[in-house]
This record gives structure tokens, C-alpha cells and sequence, in this order.
């Protein structure tokens, strides 16, 4: 059984984050794609993303021109745009990627890239021109294999003020084009189980990407779009420039292939755990997130007012609605009070009624009784006495009596027994016992003729 996972909430999208902008940038054009997050809030891998809006801005020069910027934040007032968050990522050519070796007893990876910097990089370039990102892809018992990424501080800030002059917070600046893959584990129409070949051709170039159960293994660079690698078999999509007829192509969430970075990119800012490098400085990345993180609290301090309001106002209805009831209530019984009063005397006398005939009930239930007594009485023979009789108990026939007696002669016991049967009124007579008396009982015969009296009890049911 697999439990939930609380890294699974979009806190994102509790604080009210619906709709990002992916920047696919270049020196000649600003690819943009607003998508709106549908659905996953508690479980973010059943998240949907439908297109808002898209267009692309070609420019002349580099993005830092404020004429660039310009032509851009008109176009995302004139598309309606209003996300207040952006993705982005820094092209083919910006970047570095290195991996390392690191002895597994190293207690600061970041103390270790200073000293071995040099070494690492090969080109006479100072760390502190570069800003970097690592991931441990494996860890050993000697070593770690950690990979590194490695980006100009002047590209990343260049970026960084592009966004902010077109009215944009740069959530996640991420590298290359490994978000391009991202629109492909969302696509309603390819299944995730099935191995894929992806191949994505960007500004930067042509990389293949070997995809299995909806995870990408490897990826490499190729060196044409034309290429047509050795999949193994596998089925080949194409994306990007690389969409030009001989396989499927690509169209996340219905546009244009060109659009699969930008697209890719706008819901990395909503899943930004997808990738694990985020170019945006720490200093800059916090303040955005304490921003996102005021929403989350106003939003929730709003929710619970709101809720409270609610209770409130639930109560009150409910208060206003007993009044009314009781109200009502009272009015009806003012109404009949006459009518009460009757019936109370009524109740009354039902009740003298039901007591006198209780009362008669009791009567003729104790004359009967002593009726049948005195016939028991009359029908014992010469030579039986009876030292007890018990009424045991009553149920709706009768009443319950136990007999008890002794005599000389067992036959004189069985021709009682014998009158009994007879009698209409009796029912349900048998002996319960009979023979010598028991231990403890002690039988005083009448008679000196009697040596050894025979004890018996009979029960039976005396009808009313």
C-alpha cells in the first residue's frame, strides 16, 4: 500500500499560483506560453495544464536591449497575459556541465569545487564569474558521482532583468533544453509505459532522449534532425525544429511543436522538483517564495474566516429558524388549550376505569382460585394427606400450583393424580416427584399404620 506523500501538495497553487509564462529566449526571439494548472493540488502527478495564451516576439540584438523588453511586455498586455511569474532557461553555449568523482569522506562538496575548481574546469575563467549547481547522481562507498553545472553570473543576471523589465518574477532559470521533455508526461494521447525515443531539435542543437516508464534514462546529442538514430525499436517522436514529417510530431497541449520548450518550461515553474538545477541565486529565489508564501497565509487566514463566517451564519439561521418553531409551537398550544383540558379529563377517567377493572380482574382471579382449591380438597382420596400447596407462579392460561402430600399406598397416589387429570378446570398435571421423602424433608405420618410413608409432588395449571 502506498501512503500518501505530503511533498505531493502544490503549496503553489494553494497560494493562488494558476497560471505560469515558459520564456523560450534567444538573441533573435522570445517564445512565450501561458499554462494554466488544472486539478493535483493535494497530488501533483495527476496535475493538467491547459494553454492560455502564446505568441512569439522576434527581436534584434541581446535581450538586455530595453527596446527588446519593450516590444515584449506590450505583446503580453496585448495577449491579456496576466500571470505575474515566469521560466525560463539559459541556451546551449551559456552552460557547463561536468561530472566528478568525489571521495565519499568529503563533509562540503562546495569546499572540494573550490579546490579542485581549476582542475575541473581547464580554462582560465575565476569561480566567482560563474554561478553553479550540483546533483549526486550516485553515491558509493569511495565516492560520489556528482554532477555539476556551471553558468556566467553576467548571463544569469542579463536574464534575470530581462524578465523583470517585461513585469515578470523568474521563478526557475533552468539550462538548455531539458525541459523540452516535460509536455511529453502529460500528454493525454502517449502512453507513459511505452519506451520513446524523443528527439528535440532547439537553437542549440539536436539532442535524443531514451524514455522508459515515463522517466528519461539517457539523452545525447545528434548531429541533424535528418538523423534517424538507431532507436531499437522504439517509437520515435519529434519536437521542435525537428517536426518535419517522417515520424509523429509533437504538439503539447495542441500548439505549434516549436512551442514544446516553452510549454515544458511553464510547468517546470509548477513541478520545479521535475529538474534538479535552478539557476536563480538563493538571495533572489527566497524572496519570491516568501512572497508566494504571504499569499499561502492570507489566502488560508481568509479560507478560515471565511469558514467561521459560515459557522456563524449557520447558527444564526438555525437560532432564527427554532424561534420560529417555538413560536409557532406555542401558538398552537395557546390555540388549544380548551382542548387540552378535555383530553386531560378524559385521560383521567380512562385511567379510574383501567384501575377499577384491575381491580375486578384481581377479584376474579382470587375467587376462581380458591375455587379450585377447595375442588383439589374434595378430590383427595382416604388415605392422602397433603402438607403443602404452593402457587409457584401465573402466566395468561392460569395459575402455576405445586402439590405436595404423602401417603401408605402408591396407589392411593396415582388415583389422586388420576381425579386431577379429570378435573376441566385443572390442565397440565404430572408428578414431579415421587418415593421415598428426600433428604432433608421431614414427613410426620398421621397415621401409626404407616411405617414408611410414600412423598410425592404434583404440579399443574389451574385455568381462570
Amino acid at each position: 500500500m502506498t501512503l500518501w506523500d505530503p511533498r505531493q501538495i502544490n503549496f503553489q497553487r494553494l497560494a493562488g499560483v494558476k497560471s505560469l509564462v515558459g520564456l523560450d529566449i534567444t538573441d533573435q526571439r522570445v517564445r512565450a506560453v501561458e499554462l494554466e494548472i488544472r486539478g493535483g493540488t493535494f497530488n501533483k502527478s495527476v496535475s493538467r495544464f491547459d494553454v492560455r495564451k502564446f505568441f512569439t516576439c522576434n527581436m534584434a540584438g541581446d535581450v538586455s536591449y530595453s527596446s527588446s523588453a519593450d516590444a515584449v511586455r506590450d505583446e503580453l498586455k496585448r495577449q491579456g497575459i496576466t500571470s505575474r511569474y515566469a521560466v525560463s532557461t539559459i541556451q546551449t553555449g551559456n552552460t557547463r556541465t561536468i561530472r566528478a568523482e568525489v571521495p565519499s569522506d568529503v563533509t562540503s562538496i562546495d569546499e572540494w569545487l573550490h579546490d579542485n575548481f581549476e582542475k575541473l574546469m581547464r580554462i582560465p575563467i575565476r569561480l566567482a564569474e560563474l554561478l553553479y549547481r550540483y546533483e549526486i547522481l550516485q553515491s558509493r562507498e569511495s565516492s560520489d558521482i556528482v554532477e555539476f553545472v556551471f553558468a556566467r553570473r553576467t548571463e544569469v543576471e542579463s536574464i534575470i532583468r530581462f524578465v523583470r523589465s517585461i513585469e515578470l518574477e523568474l521563478l526557475v532559470l533552468s539550462i538548455d533544453a531539458v525541459d523540452c521533455v516535460n509536455p511529453l508526461f502529460f500528454a493525454r494521447d502517449i502512453d507513459r509505459a511505452e519506451p520513446l525515443s524523443f528527439l528535440f531539435r532547439g537553437d542549440g542543437g539536436t539532442t535524443l532522449y531514451s524514455i522508459e516508464n515515463g522517466t528519461v534514462v539517457s539523452s545525447y546529442p545528434v548531429l541533424s534532425a535528418e538523423l534517424q538514430p538507431d532507436d531499437g525499436g522504439r517509437k520515435l517522436i519529434l519536437a521542435g525544429a525537428a517536426g518535419q514529417g517522417g515520424s509523429e510530431v509533437f504538439s503539447p497541449f495542441g500548439l505549434p511543436t516549436e512551442y514544446t520548450l516553452a510549454a515544458g518550461l511553464a510547468i517546470r515553474g509548477f513541478l520545479p522538483e521535475m529538474q534538479a538545477v535552478n539557476l536563480v541565486p538563493q538571495q533572489e529565489l527566497a524572496i519570491i517564495m516568501e512572497c508566494v508564501s504571504k499569499r499561502l497565509f492570507y489566502r488560508l487566514v481568509l479560507a478560515c474566516g471565511g469558514f467561521l463566517l459560515a459557522l456563524l451564519l449557520a447558527q444564526s439561521i438555525l437560532a432564527i429558524y427554532m424561534d420560529g418553531r417555538r413560536d409557532l409551537a406555542e401558538d398552537s398550544l395557546l390555540a388549544s388549550s380548551s382542548s387540552r383540558s378535555d383530553l386531560s379529563v378524559l385521560e383521567k377517567q380512562n385511567r379510574a376505569v383501567k384501575n377499577e377493572l384491575a381491580m375486578l380482574e384481581s377479584d376474579t382471579a382470587r375467587s376462581n382460585l380458591a375455587i379450585v382449591l377447595h375442588d383439589i380438597a374434595r378430590m383427595v382420596p382416604e388415605g392422602v394427606w397433603l402438607y403443602k400447596i404452593t402457587v409457584t407462579g401465573t402466566e395468561n392460561s392460569g395459575d402455576l400450583i405445586s402439590i405436595s402430600g404423602y401417603s401408605g399406598d402408591g396407589r392411593k397416589i396415582a388415583e389422586f393424580v388420576r381425579l386431577l387429570e379429570r378435573e376441566s378446570r385443572l390442565r397440565n398435571v404430572r408428578i414431579v416427584r415421587s418415593g421415598l421423602p428426600a433428604y432433608g424433608e421431614n414427613v410426620t405420618a398421621i397415621s401409626r399404620k404407616i411405617s414408611t410413608p410414600f412423598t410425592f409432588t404434583v404440579s399443574l395449571t389451574a385455568r381462570r
